[in-house]
């Protein structure tokens, strides 16, 4: 049986209505400051790969730059959500 599903089942019959609301308004919160969180990420381990990588390499082009700030921004943010992840397993 769905985690979901048990859940509202636990509920009063009166009270399924709100705890339906309930559940769909927290996976929505949910969604939306996981994406954040990730964003934020990518933002800052962009921005700091770029930084380190102006500072290491004096002849590297702006594309070649924002490139690979890019790629290895991204990288960090999908090692991120790897290891977010992996905990979770764990804890369910």
């Amino acid at each position: 049986m769905p985690l979901n599903t048990a859940g509202l089942n636990a509920l009063p019959r009166e009270l399924g209505s709100h705890g339906s609301a309930v559940n769909n308004t927290i996976r929505q919160l949910s969604g939306a400051i996981g994406t954040a969180v990730v964003i934020t990420v990518y933002t800052i381990q962009t921005t700091s790969h770029a930084s380190v990588l102006s500072m290491e390499n004096g002849t590297i082009t702006a594309i070649q730059l924002e490139k690979l700030a890019s790629i290895w921004g991204s990288n960090d943010a999908y090692t991120f959500m790897l290891v977010l992840s992996i905990v979770a397993l764990i804890f369910a």
